[in-house]
Order: structure tokens, then sequence, then C-alpha cells
């Protein structure tokens, strides 16, 4: 029994002393390497502020050499000419840093170009004709600095200097707008900034525009332009270094191989060109700034390696000399209370430690945590809460979450809900709205569990909250773009089997009617039937011709190439021409044709062809699906801003759900598209297209097994049949 507690208890110092092991090198680890980054950072700004002092330096050359180019050009005058200036125009040309310049004379507010040098580049002209439109052309100031001109190629920048004024010209002044190469200085100041292998400078403007960078292809862009949206700490931190003068921070990022998150430190100073600023910026990836903290890490590893082999034969002398430990068996207890309590101490301290590890993780979180009481009242959100809710979490504290919602706590969702709190039972991806501090509604999914105190008592509910408003709004999105590619999908197998057995049909008899007379079946072409045949392959030939012509409309009205030239015509010739069209199928049928035109109808203002096609389509379609024996009737009717056109017939009607996709190209008013039926379904989507294009409306009625109207109005605008405008009635 003794011996079993002696291994117990040894077990339980190997445990304590590897815990205590870790503790102690994770915290020294964590230790040296905040070490490291802070003298890195150091490190990094003085860099940065040697390349800020540098690149202050070359240009203060700059301008001083240009006073000292300028100084004798100091009786500068209204007259001035090319020949008297030329010797320091080439002298400030032959400055490497000097791309271009520009004289102007004259009063500030609108003085004139009286001397050009601009190289034959199109983006040094162009970034010469903005610094001179952007000059303000002060005299009260001998150096100003108007803008930068940015792109992959050029990387360069504006300077005014001010010559004196010439004492015989009272009121003229002269400026020279000076190109300085920025890309040249930059590579001089800003490329040096490295560090490792990954690490390296760049400089950005006051805008945010990338000014320099190894990358060259980003340079000129903003990195406010979407560049760094993944990142959002990346973006704030570029916020912070076109704002701040000088300062060092981290952002993270995860690496694209592996997927791993890493961190970067960076620090920066501002140079300022008068009231313009370029920033430069040094940045490296953490694991190059702590490589060296790698050997350590292994002499650790081995020291480790070394606790636990000692620890083996600890044991093994431990058990080999047992019969002198039960001897000194009351020594031995006395000494393993003492590590027993030792041993709960630092196991205290590692808890601490891990709760205080949990709190930072909370904090950082995309999620927030949230506690209640017993009755279910807010009492405690986390810091992180406030950056992500967007209302004042003071007037949530104290308040049940069904008193914050905005939905119907009376649903059967909430019933449930309510139900498992008061059983004090866990909930997971509860989603309720709550109101948003810009007024909207957003979701929020949360869940949590009971917790209870050291006497099991009920204390409340612990959980976290997700707002997945962007989520459920994807998804709609996802749902409708579903919902409208499957009746994509309906529609094209419509218009396949539609064009299958319409091509087919016509197709089939124009071949077998056409052997029948080439191979002369019936004897010789005098037979009777042979003049049959020939008028069925006209009929054939003749429906193919007007399925393709309805095609071809359709095709070119989707295509926006269908156009209408509206012109005043009568109504009656114009009604008599469409019914001589289908009489003739009427009265195969039996069918009776009634027509109203109005008497004070005006002419009608639209285009012949296009309207005739609409009519044609519409007493077609009566004339196909009204049974023997029915009626159609053609009414024309005058409006107070046109005229409506209404054809109704005593067909078979059109099936409800069909009416919101009839006037869809090939959809028809029978679901199969295999069942006998002429056409492709596209005299509807025809003319509706065209009742569109005037400017008017098509309108269906229909009752199954009693019939369908179609109404077309049509604005107005004609003139009465007497030739005048026609009032609107009253």
């Amino acid at each position: 029994m003794r011996s079993k507690r002696l291994i117990l208890y040894v077990a339980v110092v190997w445990l304590i002393l590897i815990a205590s092991f870790g503790t102690v090198a994770y915290w020294a680890d964590q230790t040296t390497r905040r070490y490291h980054e802070d003298l890195f950072n150091e490190q990094q700004l003085s860099q940065v502020s040697l390349g800020k002092r540098g690149l202050e330096n070359h240009l203060g050359q700059i301008v001083g050499f240009l006073l000292d180019a300028t100084s004798d050009m100091r009786w500068v005058a209204a007259d001035i000419s090319g020949p008297r200036i030329d010797p320091t125009m080439d002298r400030i040309l032959k400055r490497p840093e000097v791309l271009a310049v520009n004289l102007y004379v004259g009063q500030s507010d609108k003085p004139s170009a009286r001397w050009s040098d601009v190289a034959s580049s199109p983006g040094l002209a162009e970034a010469m004709r903005q610094f001179c439109q952007a000059a303000p052309f002060d005299a009260d100031f001998p150096v100003q600095y108007p803008d930068f001109y940015l792109t992959q190629d050029h990387q360069i920048a504006g300077l005014v200097v001010s010559l004196n004024r010439s004492p015989e010209y009272q009121g003229m002044q002269a400026w020279l707008v000076v190109a300085i190469d920025l890309r040249m200085l930059l590579d001089l100041y800003v490329a040096p900034l490295r560090f490792g292998l990954y690490g390296a400078g760049y400089a950005l403007d006051g805008q945010g525009r990338i000014v320099y960078d190894h990358e060259t292809e980003i340079i000129g862009r903003s990195v406010f332009d979407g560049m760094h949206d993944k990142y959002p700490n990346l973006l704030d931190l570029d916020r912070r270094l076109v704002s701040e003068e000088s300062g060092k921070s981290e952002y993270r990022f995860t690496v694209q191989r592996g997927g791993a998150e890493s961190r970067k430190l960076i620090a920066w100073d501002t140079v300022l060109l008068g009231e313009r600023r370029i920033v430069l910026a040094l940045s490296a990836p953490d694991g190059e700034v702590n490589a060296s903290l790698g050997s350590r890490r292994e002499i650790l590893l081995g020291a480790v390696m070394a606790l636990l082999i000692g620890l083996v034969g600890t044991t093994i002398v431990v058990f080999r000399m047992r019969h002198r430990i039960l001897v000194q068996a009351n020594a031995d207890l006395a000494r393993t209370v003492e590590q027993r309590t030792e041993a709960l101490n630092r196991e205290l301290k590692a808890r601490t430690e891990s709760e205080e590890r949990v709190r930072d993780y909370a904090e950082v979180s995309s999620d927030w945590f949230w506690e209640t009481d017993a009755d279910h009242r807010f009492t405690y959100f986390s810091k992180r809460s406030s950056g992500i809710l967007n209302f004042n979490l003071s007037e949530v504290t104290g308040h049940r979450r069904q008193d914050i919602t905005t939905e119907d706590i009376h649903g059967e969702k909430w019933r449930d809900h309510l139900k498992a709190l008061e059983n004090r039972e866990s909930f997971r991806d509860f989603r309720y709205l709550i109101p948003w501090g810009d007024g909207t509604n957003h979701m929020m999914s949360t869940s949590g569990k009971p917790v209870y105190d050291a006497d099991g008592r009920f204390v409340g509910y612990r959980g976290s909250g997700t707002d997945i408003t962007d989520e459920i709004r994807a998804q709609d999105v996802r749902d409708r773009a579903l919902v409208e590619a499957e009746r994509a999908n309906r529609t094209k197998s419509h218009f396949l089997a539609t064009m299958s057995h319409e091509l087919r049909t016509p197709l089939n008899a124009i071949i077998g009617f056409s052997d029948v007379l080439a191979n002369q079946y019936f004897g010789p072409p005098a037979t009777g039937k042979y003049e049959e045949y020939a008028k069925d392959i006209h009929s054939s030939a003749r429906y193919l011709l007007e399925l393709v012509n309805d095609l071809l409309d359709m095709a070119r009205i989707e295509s926006g190439k269908a156009t209408v030239e509206k012109s005043h015509f009568d109504s009656t010739p114009f009604v008599r021409d469409c019914l001589q069209a289908i009489l003739p199928k009427a009265s195969e049928k039996s069918l009776r044709v009634e027509v109203d035109v109005a008497d004070d109808l005006p002419k009608l203002n639209a285009d012949p062809r296009a309207l005739k096609q609409i009519l044609l389509n519409l007493l077609s379609n009566s004339v196909k699906f009204t049974p023997k024996d029915g009626r159609i009737d053609l009414i024309l009717t005058r409006t107070p801003d046109g005229a409506r056109i209404r054809v109704t017939d005593t067909g078979a009607g059109i099936a409800p759900d069909r009416l919101a996709v009839i006037k869809e190209p090939f959809e028809r008013g029978r679901e199969n598209a295999y069942e006998s039926q002429e056409g492709w379904g596209l005299g509807l989507s025809i003319a509706n297209a065209l009742v569109l294009a005037h400017g008017g409306r098509l309108e269906i009625e229909s009752e199954l097994g009693v019939g369908t109207t179609v109404t077309v109005v049509l604005p107005g605008g004609a003139p009465d049949p007497a030739g005048n405008s026609a009032p609107a009635p009253a």
C-alpha cells in the first residue's frame, strides 16, 4: 500500500516539475521575445530617422543649389528672354535630381510661362503640367512644394523657387517650377532600409498613396483603395502612418503558405516638403526578428529531455532503495507534504496566468462575451463588445434578452428559448434581431451555458455572441440567385423541347412530300396527287418560315436592335388588313369574329408594321386556342391619353400559375412543351416587347374554360379624324 502511495507521490512530483519548468521556460521565452522586439523597433526607428535626415539634407542641398544657381537672376523682369538665361538653366538641368524646369514671370495671381524645358516623356510633361497648375506662386515664400506626381514609371516632386523682384518693374515677379526626381532620392534613402530577408522600407504620402515600394507595380496606388481590406488591423495602422508624425507598432497577417498567423513590426517617421508629407516606414516579420531565439529553444528542449532522463533514473534508484525509504517514511512524508504545498501554490499561479491568458484572448476575439444573473439580466460584456456592437452597452446592462429584441417574443422560437432558460439548459446558436445604432436591425447568434457557484446554486448564464447579419444577407443573395438559375434552366428545357417538336414536324413533311415528288411514286407529274403534295410542302415551308421569323424577331428585340418609327394612320383600313389575314383560319373553325371601333377614335400614332405584328399575334393566338363555334371580339376605344385595343376570345384560357410568366420568351399557356401546340411560344413575348417600345403596356386577363382578354394600351398624341389635335375626353 505504501509502495503504491510512493509511486503516486513520485508521479505527482514529475508532473509538478515538468509543469513548473515549462511555465518558467514559456515566461522566459516570451520575455526574451518582447525584449528582442522592443530592441528591434528602436533599431527600425533609428534607421528610418537616418533615412529621413538624409532625405531632408539632400532636399536642402537641392534647394540651396537652386537658390545659388539663380542668384545671378535677381534682375529678372517681364522682358526676360531665353538666350539671356540659358547658361543658368543649363547649370540647373545638369543637376542629376532635376528633371525639368519652367520659368514663370508676371503677377502672382496670373503669371505666364516665359521659358520651358520638358523632356519628351509624356509622364514628365503631365507632371509639369500638374505642378504648374497647382503652384501657388506666392512671393512671400521662397520655396514651396505644390504636389507629387506618382505612377509606376514616375515618382516626381514639384518644387517652386521664388526669384527676387526686379527694382525696375514694380509688381513683377519670377518663379522657377522644378521637377525633382523623387525616385532617385528614395532609392538613396529608402531602398537601404532593410532587415533580414523580408524586411523592407517603403514610403507613403499624406493621402496614403504609395510613393516608393520594392513592388513597383503598386507605386501610385492608395492603401485605402481596397489593398488592405482583408486586414483591418493593417488598415488602422495605415491611418496612423498618414496621421501621426512618427511611431512604432505592429500588425498581424496570415502567411500565404500554410495559413499560419504572423506579425510584422513597423517603425515610421515623416519628412515635410512644405505642407506635403512623405512617410518613411520600415517593416519586418517577427520571425526574422526572433530568429536568434531558435538556438535557445533547442537548448531548452535539451534541458527538458535531460530532466525526463534524470527523473526516470531517479525513479529506478528510488525503487531500489525503497527499504531505506520505508525506514525514513516519516521524514519523507513531511518532505512530500512540503513539496505538495509548493506544487499547489505553483498550480494556483499557473491557473491565474491561464485565466489572464483566456481573458486576453477574449479581448482580441471577433466575438463578444456576456454574463447574466439568475434573473437572466445582462451584468457583464467583454471590453471587445464596445468595438463590435453599434449601440450603448450601458443601456442594455440590467435588461433581459427579450427586452432588447425587436421580434415578437410570443412566437414559437422565443417560447422554446425562454423555456430552456427556465429549465437552466445550455443553448447554442439562438438567433434574434436587435436594433443597431444606425436605425437598422442586425441578426445576432448567441450561445450560453448555465453557471453555478461552489454550493451548487444557479447564478446565471455565461456565453458569447456574434453578428451574423452579413452572413444572412449573403445567404439571401445566394438563394435568389439559385431561384433565378433554376428558372433559366427550366426556360432552356422548354425552348429545346419546343424547338425539337416545332422544327421536326414541318421539316419531316417537306422531306417526305418532296421525296414522293422526286421519285414519282404516283406516276408522271401530271397526276393530281402531286399538286396536293406540293401545296403541303408550300404550307410546311411557310409555317417553318414563320417560326424562324418569330425567333429572329425575338433575337433582334433582345439585342436592342428593334426600333419603331411612329406615324399617324387611320384605324379602319388597318383593322381590315389584319382581319383578312386571320379570317380564313377563323372560318375553318366556324369562329365568329366581331369588330367594334369607337366613332371618336383618333388616328393611331404607332409604327404600322410593328402594330400589325402585335395585333396579328394576338388574333392568331385567339384563333389557335378558341374551340370550334367560338367567338373572338376586337374592340378599339379611345383613352384620355391614347387608344386601347382589346382582343377577347372564348378559348381554353390560361392557368393562373402561367399568367406570371406567359409574357416571357418560349412560355405557353400549357406547361408541357410536347403537347400538340403550334409555335415557339414567342407571340405574346414579341407583342409585349413591341408594345413597350411604343411606350405602352400589355395586360392579360384569363380564366380556364372561359376565355382570355388581352389589352394593349398605346399612348396618344395623334390628331383626330378631321386632322386636328384631338383633346382628351372629359
